[in-house]
């Protein structure tokens, strides 16, 4: 039997055979530092077709973490992924990040904390943070910082937001989220009918509709890596913006938020 404390971490792993065991460094010196009062549980869904891949990430997730759950997830279905972990969850909590995930000092502690103090709150389903963009090009860089800048005033869709203060949101990505899993699970979790991307829009809008928020602390940051060339990671951008119109036809009795369709304007 679990208790409330208790904590499932679910991770979806593509090819990231050495980005996981940085990711996981990092959060398993958090939780030995600052929660370890609580009873971590780890499911990760292997989301790749080749054997050898699989057994390469396995391998190093043995050396970081003694005991963990694992599914293989044969036709890479991203959304399938996200609901295995939410349905194997047997705790009230459940952490969703990624292997490319850098994870500074205290990211989860912060989220756990709020967590905590918000429980009770009947109009929450999670809880995020800002996701800072890095990579290995000044351009780019450069440029990530301008969106930062203006994601001050304009939430964009494509996982940049920078709110200032502690907010209620109507959009979480699933590389930083908290969940409050019996809640998300009425939501009806994630949809198995998204394969690639767009999982999370999907289930934000159905979080949208009902009237329940993400909450989210600025004091909580992870730093996504992006080491993409620019024309890749415009192209990247477009790929999110057709998931965006997918998502939206999906969910066609709810109102656009017109800072959703941004992404689109990078196909002109």
């Amino acid at each position: 039997m679990t208790s409330r404390s208790d904590l499932t971490i679910g991770i979806v792993v593509y090819n990231e055979v050495e980005e996981i065991q940085k990711s996981l460094q990092q959060l398993q010196s958090e939780i030995n530092h600052h929660i370890s009062e609580r009873q971590i549980h780890w499911i990760f869904v292997l989301n790749h077709s080749s054997e050898d891949v699989r057994t390469k990430i396995l391998e190093k997730i043995k050396t970081i973490i003694p005991r963990f759950s694992y599914f293989s997830n044969f036709e890479n279905n991203l959304g399938f992924a996200r609901n295995l972990i939410l349905n194997k969850c047997q705790t009230d909590l459940l952490y969703f990040t990624d292997p490319d995930i850098e994870h500074p000092h205290k990211s989860l502690s912060v989220l756990l904390q709020l967590a905590d103090l918000s429980h009770s709150n009947p109009s929450l389903v999670g809880f995020t943070g800002p996701v800072l963009h890095k990579s290995e090009s000044r351009t780019m860089d450069d440029m990530f910082l301008i969106l930062q800048k203006i994601a001050k005033k304009i939430p964009f869709s494509f996982q940049i937001q920078n709110h200032i203060f502690l907010n209620t949101v109507d959009h979480a990505p699933t590389c930083h989220l908290l969940l409050i899993k019996n809640r998300a699970l009425h939501l009806g979790g994630f949809s198995e009918q998204i394969p690639s991307v767009g999982e999370d829009l999907d289930f934000s809008h159905r979080v949208f509709s009902t009237e329940m928020r993400f909450l989210f602390s600025p004091q909580s940051h992870v730093l996504h890596h992006q080491n993409l060339k620019l024309k890749k990671w415009l192209r990247k951008v477009l790929f999110f913006g057709r998931a965006q119109i997918m998502v939206h036809k999906k969910n066609s009795n709810l109102p656009i938020r017109f800072y959703r369709l941004i992404p689109l304007f990078f196909s002109f």
